[in-house]
C-alpha cells in the first residue's frame, strides 16, 4: 500500500495536509491534490539539481498557492550551496528554491 492509499485511508477528506520534503512524481502529488483540497506541498533545494526531474516537474505544475518552498537548511541544500555564507544557511536556500521555481520552462502540458 503506498502513502497516497494509506492517506485516503486514514485522514479525512478535508484535513489539512503539510506533504513535506515531496520528492515524488507529478502523477501522486496530482492525485493527492486532487482528493485532498487542503493539502500543500512542500519542496527543497533540491528543486535545484538538475537530476531532480520529478521534483523540477511538481514544482512547476503544483498551483502556487497550494506550493511551500521548505528550506530545511543546513540539511537539503541547494546545488550551490558551498557558495553560501555559513551563517545564513536558511536564507540561500531559500532563495535557490525560489529562484528554480521562478526559472523553471513554463509548461503547456496537462494533467
Amino acid at each position: 500500500m503506498d502513502a497516497f492509499e494509506i492517506m485516503k485511508a486514514k485522514a479525512p477528506k478535508d484535513h489539512r495536509i503539510h506533504f513535506h520534503c515531496y520528492s515524488g512524481s507529478w502523477n501522486t502529488a496530482w492525485k493527492m491534490l486532487e482528493h485532498f483540497p487542503n493539502m500543500y506541498i512542500g519542496v527543497t533545494g533540491l528543486v535545484t539539481f538538475g537530476t531532480a526531474s520529478d521534483v523540477r516537474e511538481v514544482a512547476r505544475k503544483v498551483p502556487l498557492e497550494r506550493l511551500l518552498i521548505e528550506t530545511d537548511a543546513p540539511y537539503m541544500k541547494p546545488s550551490n550551496a558551498n557558495l553560501v555564507d555559513q551563517d545564513s544557511p536558511s536564507q540561500l536556500a531559500l532563495q535557490w528554491v525560489c529562484g528554480s521555481r521562478l526559472k523553471l520552462p513554463k509548461s503547456d502540458e496537462s494533467n
